[in-house]
Order: structure tokens, then sequence, then C-alpha cells
């Protein structure tokens, strides 16, 4: 944990993975990272993880963020709007898996 004054706080680090992992297998997995590292994955899948990081965050917010303005000639028309609700779909579960480990009684 984190020393907060004379006590120790837990700190749990919530994400997505860097690599799919089967439905059947992703209850065994959580518990295992859960209980040997204080992660907590969150299971966006192919298509949105697509959508999210390699649509949305890479060819918007990282250009974005980078000084390319997205009506600008540099940015190639890089908005999506497909992108985008994927983005705001993986934040939905990022946010729900927040709620739902926060929530614990």
């Amino acid at each position: 944990g984190i020393l907060s004054g004379t006590s120790v706080e837990k700190v749990l680090f919530l994400g997505g993975l860097g690599s799919e992992v089967e439905l059947f297998e992703q209850d065994a997995v959580a518990a295992d990272l859960t209980a040997r590292f204080n992660c907590v994955p969150v299971f966006l899948g192919a298509e949105l993880k697509d959508k999210y990081y390699k649509g949305f965050c890479k060819q918007f917010l990282w250009p974005l963020m980078h000084y390319i303005l997205p009506m600008s000639p540099a940015s190639q028309g890089r908005y999506s709007k497909v992108n985008w609700q994927g983005y705001l779909a993986a934040n939905k579960r990022f946010a729900d898996k927040v709620v739902e480990v926060l929530n614990v009684d």
C-alpha cells in the first residue's frame, strides 16, 4: 500500500489488458491479477478496443494533444463517430468497473 500519515492505504490498479482473454477465462484471470498484483482488468474485446484505442485515442486525441487540430489540413479527417461511440462505450466499462470495485460491502 501507500503510506498516508500513520495508516496504510490499499491501492488498486484498474485498466485494460494488452491481450485478449477468452470469455470463459476472464473470471479466473481477473481473480489472479487482483490477488497477485491488485490489478482489476476491464475486458473490452478486440472490436471495442480497436475503436477506443486505435480509433479514437490514437487517431483523434493524440493529434489533438500534440497541436494538430481536428479541422486543420494536417488532421486528415481523423474524427469518426463510430470510434467516438467506441470511446464512450469503453469508458463506460471502465467507470462501471470502478463503481463495482468501490461498492463491495
